[in-house]
């Protein structure tokens, strides 16, 4: 029914620029950024409420107005009929929108929802949807971007992991839409029986990077792959080991002087501490300790030293 009404208003549209001899200028069109966006009759929130948005929904803003506290506000000259003959909305739910490059768009979209940490499952879900449903804004056939853009696809594994930690296995028998969306993404999560959640695998993060290390978002998805541990329960040793060969080894073992290098050696020795720890639990193997140290072998930061310290202590415990 949305993307019908979305087909109706391009439809309206172009017999309206007809009639009119105009029509929104490309630079002029933007993105809905969260369902429920509501515009007015004036450029003021307290005025009387004109149109109702979903996510992803086009804005032809054809102009702007200052509105209380000096906040820019768009009029919608697409919604403009009988019944609202003026749809003002404010600038800070919306942005920009190409229709020969929609990528930044979309991505501006599910980044404003992946900014939000109270964000609600429903509204995660919405955001992949959005990514997900034919763009008929885009030209062509309304293909989606999101099959050529690797961008969205790191935000839609982002999205799918942040909508994984709001299930909970041992709800799920009473909530059928969540149990439903398990399902759907049985292909890009795995379950962890001690905490009863869904993960995403870090090994899909990785792959991504590699198909595009050359792509100016390239060295965030690294980053943010780097921090990513898997869970764990009653971890040993080589546990927490193998915790720093999934998560921030990745890292180094791609970028040795990359510009969050630091970072990920960071975490790698708080986790080797945590192995440390655990030596009493369960003691270390040569194995897993020569994999993470010779894997630092092109890494030239200082606290690279630091690492391979804690691994020579670790070395100490291991049993013959």
């Amino acid at each position: 029914m949305k993307r019908a009404f979305f087909c109706a208003v391009v439809a309206a549209t172009s017999i309206a620029s007809k009639v009119r001899g105009q029509s929104p200028r490309p630079d002029s069109l933007r993105l809905v950024v969260v369902s429920g966006v509501t515009c007015h009759s004036l450029p003021d929130p307290a005025s009387p409420i004109a149109q109702r948005y979903h996510i992803g929904d086009v804005v032809g803003a054809s102009k702007s107005a200052k509105g209380p506290g000096g906040r820019t506000w768009y009029f919608d000259s697409w919604r403009v009929m009988g019944i609202s003959p003026t749809c003002w909305l404010p600038a800070n739910v919306t942005v920009p929108f190409d229709r020969q490059h929609p990528e930044p768009g979309f991505a501006g979209v599910v980044q404003y929802v992946l900014a939000r940490d109270t964000a609600s499952f429903e509204t995660l879900v919405d955001a992949e949807n959005f990514l997900l449903e034919p763009n008929y804004y885009g030209g062509g056939a309304g293909e989606s971007p999101l099959a050529t853009s690797g961008l969205l696809q790191f935000r839609r594994l982002q999205l799918i992991e942040r909508a994984a930690s709001r299930v909970d296995a041992h709800s799920l028998e009473d909530a059928p839409v969540k149990r439903a969306w398990v399902i759907a993404h049985r292909d890009f999560l795995y379950f962890f029986e001690p905490d009863a959640m869904w993960f995403v695998a870090n090994e899909r993060y990785w792959k991504l990077y590699d198909a595009n290390r050359a792509a100016p978002w390239a060295e965030e998805l690294a980053a943010y792959a780097s921090q990513r541990v898997p869970p764990s329960d009653e971890c040993g040793s080589d546990c927490f080991l193998s915790m720093i060969t999934e998560g921030p080894q990745q890292y180094w073992t791609r970028l040795p002087g990359g510009p969050s290098i630091r970072k990920a050696l960071s975490l790698a020795l708080e986790l080797a501490d945590h192995a440390i720890e655990a030596i009493d639990e369960e003691a270390p193997t040569h194995a897993s300790i020569d994999t993470v140290r010779s894997s630092l072998a092109q890494v030239a930061s200082p606290e690279k030293q630091a690492l391979l310290d804690r691994l020579a202590r670790l070395d100490r415990a291991v049993k013959p």
